[in-house]
């Protein structure tokens, strides 16, 4: 006689399981609208062994045990565990130990928040952090003078929220050495004021590393802090896979990983992670590229990374980046900037420089994953990813990927778009940027890219459409707070109180799930064992308080994860579920 299978725990209420067809078994699942649907599944040993629609006794008799936990949910949604595609997770550090400017909407606030950071700690030789929004700031930008009304006496150092600036004081410049004979950096800029060489205090790109060695140092103990109040976060809106491309000016990717590396050997990753370094064209891209080596290396030898989708951690990418970004006038165009300066912004790499790198990366084995903001950026990391695909050896298990990506696409042609779904390159979107933000729409992108491409940046529908493989990812720390349903509410809305970005680019509420569930999980390379509700695949699931499928779509963004659950384990809940 067959032993009796017990499961651990049995979920009965409305789930959406993130299927596209009925793999769980033509009668088990119902579908509607290409939707997947089941009311009831089953959990053992941390994987779904059951998923589909019998009836409730039915499914207690085949199932329920003497130690099995049975959960109904009256009301919302079960969804599949959802994926950050790109986020900074470590520097979460700058926010943890320096002043946070998030939320300032005026020049006024950003220097009261500095004061009252100072004022918080007094013993702080150096004041650092994040957040402030270049658009906010009347010409010429960012000014030292701004900063020495409030700190004249020690350096200050402040990061942009989209990272690619930094904001600094007369005693930083003055430690820095930057005055009106320092050469321009390559790939970068030191902001100056017009009619002098007199830098004014704004810093652009490659010209923030000359910030480095006046910041404090960061250790591995910084890191892990920040990696766990990340996660937190991070599970609360109900994310349990992420891609961290390591990213910062201080270059100190090997004491990040460490901090990782730490972590995971400790148990206390909850949050399946993958990572890349950041390789940029003023490199020794030779070392750069073995660093990547090496640090995958390193795990392979602690056991960390057995080339496993279970694996926690993993060094799977390297970060490229082709232009900048469009506030910093950084971006690379096709057609010039329309505002009076003109000019079309420059590639950040020798077309010629950038497939060698490109070819070297995935000879190793390493996926890439490719910032491209305008498109003549987006143009040179597809010519790229071609380059790659027409020189690797045939034998080579790269030669044909489906993984590498492209992210932001701000500025998509029509001809990129179908370059994208013919490449099969992942497009990780950020929905969080979907909408005519004043700071950014009004003030920046309508003066710099013109009514016509400003109406069409971000593309979605088009490109879904197409069958481009798509994930979301909300680029933290430059969107803070990151919310999953912000996300999901602009991928369907693309609007918050006024009129939609380009209404004809929003999905569906299903397609805008798909995206933070599948598509994610397809875009670590995870989704043979995450990504939908699945037998047999790991049973990472999160409980909402809304039906996203049927309740007004303008209300989507009110949502709220009530628990989250990894491996079959309860490892987030809100309050009144702590209470049940």
């Amino acid at each position: 006689m067959k032993q009796k299978i017990y499961a651990d725990l049995i979920v009965f209420g409305k789930i959406y399981t993130g299927e596209r067809d009925a793999a769980n078994g033509a009668n088990s699942v119902s579908q509607t609208e290409n939707i997947s649907i089941a009311s009831a599944m089953a959990v053992r040993d941390g994987v779904f062994l059951y998923v589909g629609c019998d009836e409730r006794e039915t499914v207690l008799s085949r199932y329920q045990g003497p130690h099995t936990e049975v959960l109904t949910v009256e009301k919302g949604l079960i969804l599949p565990g959802m994926t950050e595609g790109h986020a900074h997770v470590t520097t979460y550090a700058d926010l943890l130990f320096g002043v946070s400017l998030y939320g300032g909407n005026s020049v006024q606030d950003y220097l009261e928040a500095v004061a009252r950071y100072m004022a918080a700690h007094p013993a702080d030789t150096v004041i650092t952090g994040k957040g402030y929004i270049n658009g906010i700031f009347p010409p010429p930008g960012p000014t030292a003078g701004m900063l020495d009304s409030v700190c004249p006496d020690i350096p200050a150092v402040l990061s942009a929220e989209d990272c690619h600036s930094v904001w600094v004081n007369s005693k930083a410049l003055e430690l820095m050495g930057i005055d009106e004979d320092t050469p321009e950096p390559e790939n970068g800029e030191i902001v100056r004021y017009p009619d002098s060489r007199r830098p004014t205090g704004w810093l652009k790109e490659s010209a923030m590393l000359l910030s480095n060695d006046i910041k404090p140092v960061f250790t591995a103990e910084h890191y892990k802090q920040a990696i766990l109040a990340w996660q937190e976060t991070a599970l609360s809106e109900g994310i349990t896979n992420c891609f961290e491309p390591f990213f910062d000016a201080r270059r100190d990717y090997p004491v990040r990983l460490e901090a990782y590396r730490q972590l995971a050997k400790e148990g206390k990753l909850r949050v399946t992670f993958r990572g890349g370094f950041s390789v940029e064209a003023e490199d020794d891209l030779k070392k750069e590229l073995e660093k990547s080596i090496q640090a995958r290396s390193l795990l392979q030898k602690d056991g960390i990374d057995t080339g496993s989708p279970d694996d926690i951690f993993r060094i799977t990418t390297i970060k490229l980046f082709t232009d900048g970004v469009l506030e910093g006038r950084s971006a690379c165009l096709k057609e010039p900037y329309a505002d009076e300066a003109g000019g079309c912004g420059s590639l950040l790499w020798k077309q010629d420089a950038l497939n060698e790198f490109a070819l070297a990366a995935q000879s190793q084995g390493f996926l890439l994953h490719t910032h491209a903001i305008g498109d003549a950026a987006l143009d040179a990391a597809l010519t790229a990813y071609e380059y790659v695909r027409e020189h690797l050896p045939e034998n080579h298990p790269l030669k044909r990927t489906d993984k590498n990506a492209v992210t932001h696409l701000q500025v998509v042609p029509e001809a990129e778009k179908d370059r994208l779904a013919r490449d099969n390159v992942i497009a990780v979107v950020n929905p969080y940027w979907h909408f005519r933000d004043p700071a950014y729409f009004d003030a920046v992108e309508v003066p710099y890219l013109g009514r016509e491409r400003a109406e069409k940046e971000y593309p979605l529908s088009s490109l879904y459409h197409r069958g481009v493989r798509m994930s979301q990812a909300s680029d933290f720390p430059v969107s803070f707070p990151a919310s999953t349903f912000k996300s999901l509410h602009l991928m369907v809305n693309r609007a918050f109180d006024t009129e939609p970005l380009n209404k004809e680019e929003c999905l569906s509420v299903s397609e805008g799930l798909e995206l933070l569930t599948a598509g994610g999980a397809y875009q670590l390379g995870l989704i043979e064992k995450k990504g939908t509700i699945t037998v047999d695949k790991q049973a990472d699931f999160v409980i909402i308080d809304n039906d996203v499928l049927t309740m007004e779509p303008q209300r989507i963004y009110t949502t709220r994860v009530l628990s989250t659950y990894v491996h079959g384990q309860k490892v987030w809940s809100s309050i009144e579920w702590r209470l049940k």
